[in-house]
């Protein structure tokens, strides 16, 4: 709701409006509206602005949301791969970047899940993406209990808790 409201706030200025339309497509895509994220991530594409290699990697890393919602692993992968060569350590986006291709591997159980979760928990701690946080720990959580490591999952989902009571958002 907070994202929403800036976006809002965004939309009356010209000079930010491509980056509310894109907060958009992900809110959308958040709430298991593809249709809605889709509509944005065309609109946000669309809007003539000087293009910058950091807006770029936020429509490669919206699309890529989109695709996995679909289903098509290896091009949410391809996209995922463009955005980090674009996304810099130390970018609040970059470690969930590596969140949401950990997540194309985990959906495989893949085990280069494994190493691609655990960068994204350091990236987001580097940069103090709390919630970013709890969801790479119940990410974390999931793909140990899907590889039946039952003692790591309750690790991981325990942490995910924590974090989230911690924030009101559990």
């Amino acid at each position: 709701d907070r994202a929403l409201a800036f976006s809002r706030k965004a939309r009356l200025s010209g000079r930010t409006l491509p980056w509310a339309v894109m907060i958009e497509g992900f809110v959308a895509q958040a709430r298991r509206q593809p249709d809605i994220a889709a509509e944005r991530l065309r609109e946000a594409r669309e809007i003539r602005t000087p293009e910058t290699s950091r807006y770029h990697a936020q429509l490669l890393r919206l699309d890529a949301s989109i695709l996995f919602g679909e289903g098509r692993i290896r091009e949410t992968r391809d996209r995922l791969f463009d955005a980090l060569r674009i996304i810099r350590r130390g970018d609040f986006s970059y470690g969930r970047t590596l969140d949401a291709l950990a997540a194309t591997y985990a959906a495989e159980n893949n085990f280069y899940a494994e190493p691609l979760f655990q960068a994204a928990v350091r990236a987001k701690e580097e940069v103090g993406d709390l919630p970013g946080l709890a969801v790479t720990f119940g990410q974390l959580g999931r793909f140990y209990f899907d590889s039946e490591n039952y003692e790591l999952a309750e690790v991981w989902f325990k942490r995910d808790l924590e974090e989230s009571s911690e924030r009101d958002d559990a």
